[in-house]
This record gives C-alpha cells, structure tokens and sequence, in this order.
C-alpha cells in the first residue's frame, strides 16, 4: 500500500482558497507535510487508523496539514 497524504489538493483548496502553491508541486508538499505529522506523533494516527480518528480530529490533521 502506498502511503497517502492526510489532505488532498481540493481538501487543501476548501480550507486555504487562496493559497499559493504551485500545481506541480501541492501533492509532494501535502505528503511531505503528513510525513512530518506522523514523525511528530510518533506514528500514533498511522497506528489507530486515520479513518478512525473522530471527525474533530480528522478536520484539524487536515488544516494542520
């Protein structure tokens, strides 16, 4: 299974509808970005499941991301 960003470009669109980053690059910076999220939470989400999280919970990965 390939890993997979917590945010996509539209979900990235709907909370920043103006942010600036480029086309060609939001899917690397959005990955990146999760990455970083479960380095920081020790892999907790990957572990619980991001589909089992609360919604609350699923929303504020989401911006953070």
């Amino acid at each position: 299974m390939l890993y997979k960003a917590y945010a996509d470009k539209e979900t990235y669109l709907n909370i920043f509808p103006n942010g600036e980053i480029p086309d060609a690059e939001i899917e690397g910076f959005l990955l990146q970005a999760s990455r970083n999220i479960d380095t920081l939470t020790y892999n907790r989400i990957v572990g619980q499941g991001f589909d089992n999280l609360t919604q609350f919970q699923r929303e504020v990965i989401q911006e953070v991301v």
